[in-house]
Formats: C-alpha cells, structure tokens, sequence
C-alpha cells in the first residue's frame, strides 16, 4: 500500500501531469490562472537549480552527480498545484491539491530519491515564491524570464532544461501578451 502511494506521489511530481493539466485548464476553465501557473513553473525550472548551487547539498550517495536542496521535483510540484490552490475558493480542491503535494513528497522520500529536508526545503521556497508572486503585475511572465535570465548569470554550470524553460517562458509570455493586447483592442 505505501509503495502505491509513493507510486501515485511520483506521478503528481510529473512534468506530463503538469502539462495536461495546465492544456485542460488553459482551454477549457481559465486561461489567467493558468498562464500564470505556467509562467511561474517555468521561472522554478531555473530558480531551483540556482538554489543547488548556492547550497551544494549532495543527493543521497548511490544516486548519480547532483545536488539535493531544496528538491526540483517537489518544488515544482509544490508551486505548480499551491498556486492553483490559492486560485480556487473550493475547500475540496484546495483539500485535493494539498493531498497531491504531500503524497508527492512522501513519494520522493519514500522512493529514497530526497531525504525529508529536501522536500521541507521545497516547500519552504515553493512557498515564497507563490507569495511574491501574487504581488507581480497580471502579465508576470516577462518580469520572471528577466529573473530566470538574471539568476543564470550567476549560475556556474546551465542545464540544457533550464534554456527551454527560458525559452518556453519567453515565447508564452509573448504571445500571452499579444492575446490580451488584441482582447483590449477588440473590446475598446
């Protein structure tokens, strides 16, 4: 049974779930809330592995090269589904994606990927960053790619990763803003 629970809490810390969901909700429910989900997940890619590297802790010693703090997975999947959750007023959704942060740490645990301070860490950042962000102008995305681009000055080593999330971060936030400057337009 816990190692089905692991299982599940690997899959809520998947970057394939997080694409679904964010397809679904950017087509069908509210393209706002998610566009910022996305932006925001983006600019995490890149802000964690700069975390890595400021605080070098070693991922547990049969695992390959790397560093640990806070954990990638669980940050993402902490920003991912905690914004969203601070979106809705649903007791139940809120409920659901507190429960798929929690079992996705515990899968990261339990799995012997993260050691439990790496999954707090996550949290913990995952936390402010969500915080700051709420007070970011309504198109944040070209706001977090001068950041993302920012932090990678400071970076002694890039992940080919982080220049698609740039990249990707980039090219949503652009065409995000063209889709809302011809709304305006249409409706003035």
């Amino acid at each position: 049974m816990l190692e089905y629970i692991a299982k599940t809490g690997l899959f809520f810390n998947s970057a394939t779930l997080y694409f679904c969901v964010f397809m679904v909700g950017y087509l069908f429910l509210d393209k706002v809330i998610y566009s910022r989900a996305l932006c925001l997940l983006l600019f995490t890619v890149i802000y964690n592995v700069y975390l890595k590297q400021l605080f070098q802790m070693p991922l547990p010693a049969y695992m390959h090269e790397g560093f640990a703090f806070p954990s990638g997975h669980m940050h993402s999947a902490f920003v991912f589904w905690g914004y969203l959750a601070t979106q809705y007023r649903s007791i139940m959704v809120k409920a659901m994606l507190g429960a798929m942060i929690i079992i996705g740490g515990y899968g990261l645990v339990y799995s012997g990927y993260h050691y439990p301070q790496d999954i707090l860490g996550a949290w913990g950042f995952g936390a402010l960053s969500i915080f700051i962000y709420r007070y970011l102008p309504q198109q944040p995305g070209f706001i977090l790619a001068m950041a993302a681009a920012l932090l990678m000055c400071f970076m002694d080593q890039i992940k080919p990763d982080m220049w698609w999330a740039l990249g990707i971060l980039i090219t949503f936030s652009t065409l995000e803003h063209i889709r809302v400057s011809n709304h305006a337009w249409r409706n003035s």
